[in-house]
């Protein structure tokens, strides 16, 4: 388990080191990014869809929202959804069928208890983005994953691969790697969506 963890870590890093600049989820533009042969693509208008999706997917998972949370998604045999744990085990899901019945089990085992999210703000920053042609899109970025009261935020490294069906993003992994013991406080200004 732990050589699969670190696999995916180094892969994640390797990526990541590729993509050569950096923007905040407000201010994405075609020339802010990792650039490579995109030619008839709009890649202003691609990046306003991809994070509409990535948006979308965190705001649905984060409200327990499965259905709202699964359209998001390509849901085949050769998609991944893996995260840490606060007590440092890792779950590692590939394939549509353990990525739905482990969220499933997520939302069931960690319900909101009254409120409409688990983490009702999120930020993003440090977003670097990468096209592999006009199908394929990997992205990366530092985010701050609100508790639910709003006073402390959770920091995390995130890494999405972006597929296009029928003409709409879809995600096809997600890896999300938190930092649970180190929440940091931020600002009203810092803190806002």
């Amino acid at each position: 388990m732990k050589k699969l963890l670190i696999i995916g870590l180094a892969v994640s890093t390797i990526a990541f080191v590729n993509c050569k600049k950096t923007t905040t989820e407000s201010s994405i533009k075609s020339d802010q990014m990792a650039m490579n042969d995109v030619s008839g693509l709009d890649v202003d208008k691609e990046l306003d869809a991809i994070m509409a999706v990535i948006k979308s997917e965190t705001e649905c998972f984060f409200s327990r929202d499965y259905e709202c949370w699964k359209k998001n998604w390509v849901t085949e045999d050769h998609v991944a959804l893996t995260w840490n744990e606060d007590d440092g085990t890792f779950e590692a899901n590939i394939g549509w069928d353990a990525i739905s019945k482990s969220t499933l089990k997520h939302f069931k085992e960690h319900p909101l208890g009254g409120v409409p999210s688990s983490h009702p703000i999120i930020k993003r920053e440090d977003i670097k983005v990468k096209f592999y042609g006009n199908e394929a899109a990997y992205l990366t970025w530092k985010q701050y994953n609100s508790t639910k009261e709003k006073d402390k935020f959770h920091i995390s490294r995130d890494v999405r691969v972006m597929e296009k069906q029928n003409g709409q993003w879809k995600i096809a992994n997600v890896s999300a790697f938190w930092d649970y013991h180190n929440p940091v406080i931020l600002t009203n200004d810092t803190a806002e969506n």
